[in-house]
């Protein structure tokens, strides 16, 4: 029932398959200014979009060559590993392992991490990011500082490891 609702919608044809995609979206109407609805909008028309125009050839592909410095830290390694591939994908690239992929055309990223303290209360975390380009050639370098507390290192890494990724997409988008 659609009473006291606006519907989008959208649709697509293809010239070469003759076939039509539609996508249609109900929105309460007093929602319909509320910025919450409109990311949800948003999201369900790039979904429908990449799924009706299947994006995977314009994929990057890179490959993780070492995470170093985190030796120490197994369960943030992992949780950096789990942002990681979850934020890399929303920008369309792929984390390849070149062992099992036969495209070997790729770029690759090496992370180092540095814990060092700066009191008993405080740490500075430093992160390097070296990236090659598809002939193994250093095309830059991403460099991250901060100095927090030692005990929130733990407690809100899965915030710290967002934060860390997010801020050097930019740059890694415009290197590869």
């Amino acid at each position: 029932k659609s009473i006291n609702k606006n519907k989008i919608i959208i649709s697509l044809s293809s010239p070469i398959s003759k076939k039509i995609k539609k996508l249609d979206i109900l929105i309460p109407n007093n929602n319909l200014t509320n910025t919450s609805i409109q990311e949800q909008v948003s999201d369900k028309i790039v979904a429908f979009i990449e799924k009706s125009f299947d994006r995977k050839e314009k994929k990057k592909l890179i490959q993780i060559i070492n995470i170093n410095g985190l030796e120490n830290y197994k369960e943030l390694k992992n949780i950096f590993l789990i942002k990681l591939n979850n934020l890399f994908s929303k920008q369309s690239i792929e984390i390849i392992d070149t062992e099992n992929t036969i495209n070997k055309n790729h770029y690759s990223i090496d992370i180092d991490f540095t814990i060092d303290e700066v009191t008993k209360e405080k740490i500075k975390l430093k992160v390097n990011w070296s990236i090659y380009d598809k002939n193994k050639n250093l095309i830059g370098e991403i460099k991250q500082e901060n100095t927090f507390l030692r005990s929130l290192l733990i407690s809100i890494w899965p915030e710290i490891s967002n934060k860390i990724i997010k801020m050097s997409l930019t740059e890694i988008n415009i290197l590869t």
